[in-house]
């Protein structure tokens, strides 16, 4: 039985995608040197938990490959640890990043939401923070994020 056309060359697209997959994730966090980050977040002054925080590696001109995004979930301090978003490598590649902070808590496998997002869009859709990894790391990724109006309605 002979297939349509459209049907192999589909097929075929699909084959070659999940390859180029397979292989960048096999061989991609090999190509790139990753360095440990750490740091603190706070709200008003206050270091805040469950926030997840991404690192974006920015292009530098050289390469149009960066590098994976890093993130990681502040603990009961604010503190952070990143780890890349595919293999889990700890730290993130040196060099400039675009910083999202999200509130949001998800229940992916359910589909709910289980926090929804309280932090303005500056700090994640629309932000405009950023993060220079120095190449040998840093214990100071620290950011203050500042909501006025939710100090407002906590007193």
């Amino acid at each position: 039985m002979l297939l349509n056309p459209w049907i192999r060359w589909g097929g075929l697209c699909v084959l070659s995608m999940l390859i180029f997959t397979i292989i960048g994730i096999s061989f991609g966090p090999k190509t790139f040197q990753y360095v440990p980050v750490r740091g603190k977040v706070t709200l008003n002054g206050v270091p805040t938990e469950k926030l997840t925080v991404i690192f974006a590696p920015v292009r530098n001109g050289r390469s149009a490959m960066v590098g994976e995004l890093s993130s990681a979930v502040t603990d009961s301090n604010g503190n952070f640890e990143l780890r890349t978003a595919g293999s889990k490598v700890l730290g993130a590649v040196p060099g400039g990043h675009t910083v999202a902070i999200v509130s949001e808590v998800r229940d992916i496998d359910r589909d709910l939401i289980l926090v929804k997002e309280y932090l303005p869009k500056r700090y994640h859709e629309e932000t405009t923070l950023t993060f220079e990894v120095p190449y040998d790391g840093t214990d100071f990724a620290n950011f203050e994020l500042s909501i006025p109006e939710l100090t407002k309605f906590r007193n």
